[in-house]
C-alpha cells in the first residue's frame, strides 16, 4: 500500500526498478509515523515480484510473491534496531 504523500516517491522508485538501475541500497528516514516501513516493504515485494506491472504493482501469484507473503523470501530480511526494554515488532 502507498499513500497520497507517498506518490512521488514511488514513482521514482518504480523508474529506477524498470530501468535496472537498483542502487546496492535505499534507506528510508522520516518521522515516525509516514508509513516508510510500509514503503520499504511494499517496494522490496515489488523488487522481488517476478511478474510486476510498470507501475510497481506485484502480480500476487508467482512464487517470489508467496514467498514472501509468507515471509519465508530467502532474499528478503526485515531488520530493526535493538532498543534496550522496547521489543520491535516486524
Amino acid at each position: 500500500m502507498i499513500y497520497p504523500w507517498q506518490s512521488t516517491l514511488w514513482e521514482k522508485l518504480t523508474k529506477i526498478l524498470n530501468e535496472n538501475r537498483l542502487p546496492h541500497a535505499l534507506l528510508f528516514i522520516g518521522p515516525l509515523g509516514i508509513g516508510k516501513r510500509q514503503l520499504a516493504q511494499t517496494f522490496a515485494h515489488a523488487v522481488l515480484c517476478q511478474k510486476r506491472a510498470t507501475t510497481g504493482e506485484r502480480c500476487g501469484q508467482c512464487y517470489a510473491c508467496h514467498f514472501v507473503e509468507a515471509q519465508s523470501h530467502p532474499d528478503l530480511r526485515m531488520i530493526a534496531p535493538e532498543i534496550p526494554g522496547y521489543a520491535v515488532q516486524i
